[in-house]
């Protein structure tokens, strides 16, 4: 606190310089500054930022715009009661971005941290300021569109670096924040967002198509396929919170989700992660229409692919088809037998079975023999008996993990109990034979435990049941 005058007094002396380097060395000293003072007195410091932000040297603009992007990473809420710029000059500021997220890289880049950092200010936040969540976010809607554009630029690809980074790095995690926090029920913001979604769309296609001869370049591709999902993902969970901005994700939905499942075949466990969690995002946005859309996702859709992330996603899309998706399950639960056989897959595959079963409730029975038989195969002592290595073990405990996962699924859709307590007696026999081991970690205990404690739910349900039944009687 009492250095912050004398600091202030370095700065105002050297920062219109006419050496640079006395300028950068002022414009640094306003980030060495930031933790500490009150806001009040760090007021000051955003204008003098964004003056130095057109400077004649690239280094000094360079600078201004990392330290900019401290001052909004660490003291910028629209909730707190002083805030560190106001409505007035938040014009400027995101003009000045704008304009330097078209400049070299090195200048580019930080802009577009900046633009970052600005946008994360504006996440949903309870505000006891007198600030509501539709003001907070719709503060950057008049300047989203500038915002998109110039962050669309800075992360444009080009004919010399086709898988150009840091610079579209940056410009990407920028757009992810401005999309989230944006306001879609505003109209220039929703048309904003739908007008990013194809340009985004055609990007991921280039990249697709685009060769990466040398190692560097299949990285950066991989990278790219990564950002590009990310925001495309962001999108969609935006425009779908809109019932008018949510046409233009059903539109897209057969194109996009055909570029998701391409990804999907790459050699980036990153990038899959991304894409198949994205299609998640596709279902939920379509809701139960999304089994129009079926035929394309099951052309990828086989073991070679499968993978623990996607065999989530299977299962949140069970749930959001319900029925709908009958028609194609005995093919998926064929691919999901089959998985079986990689160790990998096991436990993420147990899992999904109790999601599905879940999910299609009484239509489960015709598979419940023979994923019970899986169960028990999974299930066998014979098999933790000889596991010594470590990672052994912790795979045991994942493969316990899913079996119990799978049994509470299975019972919690059982609706006939004398169905059910065939399954609860092989439960409890697991569980016995769990109890004893010890080598089981506190995850796998809470596993058991919520295990136990669904099918206690679903007894009580079927007991209530049988007493029904027989006061029918």
């Amino acid at each position: 606190m009492q250095l912050s005058p004398l600091a202030m007094q370095f700065v105002e002396g050297n920062i219109k310089a006419s050496d640079w380097h006395n300028r950068k060395a002022a414009t640094s000293a306003l980030g060495v500054i930031l933790e500490g003072p009150s806001i009040e007195k760090l007021v000051p410091v955003v204008p003098l930022l964004v003056d130095r932000m057109e400077d004649p040297n690239m280094v000094v603009r360079s600078t201004a715009a990392c330290t900019l992007g401290q001052v909004f990473e660490l003291l910028h809420s629209p909730a707190r009661a002083n805030r560190i710029f106001t409505d007035a000059n938040l014009p400027c500021i995101v003009a000045v971005l704008a304009k330097s997220c078209l400049d070299v890289p090195e200048v580019s880049k930080e802009a577009c941290g900046a633009i970052h950092f600005l946008a994360k200010g504006y996440e949903p936040i309870s505000s006891e300021q007198g600030h509501s969540k539709k003001e907070i976010s719709s503060e950057l809607s008049p300047f989203l569109s500038d915002l998109i554009d110039a962050l669309v630029y800075a992360s444009a690809f080009s004919k010399e670096t086709p898988f150009r980074l840091p610079t579209s790095a940056s410009a990407y995690e920028a757009l992810c924040e401005v999309v989230r926090v944006s306001n879609v029920q505003d109209y220039k913001a929703s048309m904003a967002i739908r007008v990013l979604m194809p340009c985004i769309m055609r990007r991921l296609n280039t990249v697709l198509d685009a060769r990466a001869s040398s190692s560097g370049d299949k990285r950066n591709k991989f990278d790219l396929l990564v950002l590009l999902c990310g925001v495309l993902h962001v999108i969609i969970q935006k425009l779908s919170s809109s019932t008018l901005a949510a046409r233009k994700v059903t539109e897209s939905a057969p194109f996009v989700l055909l570029l998701f499942c391409r990804v999907l075949t790459c050699d980036s466990c990153a990038a899959r992660d991304k894409a198949a969690l994205a299609i998640g995002a596709l279902a939920r946005a379509i809701g139960p229409d999304f089994a129009d859309h079926m035929p394309i996702l099951l052309q990828y859709f086989n073991v070679k692919r499968l993978f623990p992330t996607y065999l989530q996603v299977i299962g949140n899309i069970f749930h959001v088809l319900g029925d709908r998706i009958l028609p194609y399950c005995d093919d998926m639960m064929d691919v999901l037998y089959r998985g079986l056989s990689k160790p990998t897959l096991k436990p993420a595959i147990l899992e999904c079975f109790g999601e599905i079963a879940l999910a299609i409730g009484k239509n489960f029975d015709k598979y419940l023999e023979a994923v019970m038989k899986r169960l028990k195969d999974a299930a066998d002592p014979g098999y933790y008996d000889d596991v010594l290595e470590d990672d052994e073990v912790e795979y045991g405990n994942r493969l316990r993990q899913g079996i119990f996962k799978a049994y509470s699924g299975i019972l919690r859709s059982i609706k006939d109990p004398a169905s059910g307590f065939k399954v609860a007696a092989d439960l409890f026999l697991f569980t016995q034979a769990v109890c004893k081991d010890q080598s089981r970690d506190s995850s796998l205990k809470n596993t058991v435990v919520d295990a136990l404690g669904d099918f206690c739910t679903t007894l009580e349900s079927w007991t209530k049941e049988m007493i029904k039944d027989l006061t029918k009687c």
